[in-house]
């Protein structure tokens, strides 16, 4: 359990630090408004099917959890 926490959280805080990267290359070329958003919508993030896969990923282990825990408990 603490070896998926370490993952989760190097992961979520590599994923800011290249949001922040587009943030500031955007800030740098100067765009505003309907330009910035456009450009940072194009530039990424996380698709929607990557996070409907990582959705169903998470429910379908708290479900195997709690089966573990509580149903195969004697």
């Amino acid at each position: 359990m603490a070896y998926a926490f370490a993952i989760s959280s190097s992961t979520n805080s590599e994923y800011v630090l290249a949001a922040m990267k587009r943030v500031a290359k955007v800030d740098a070329l100067g765009l505003g408004g309907r330009e910035r958003q456009g450009y940072l919508r194009r530039a990424g993030g996380v698709s929607a099917v990557a996070g409907t896969l990582a959705g169903i990923s998470l429910v379908v282990l708290a479900g195997l959890t709690i089966y573990g825990l509580f149903l195969m408990a004697p």
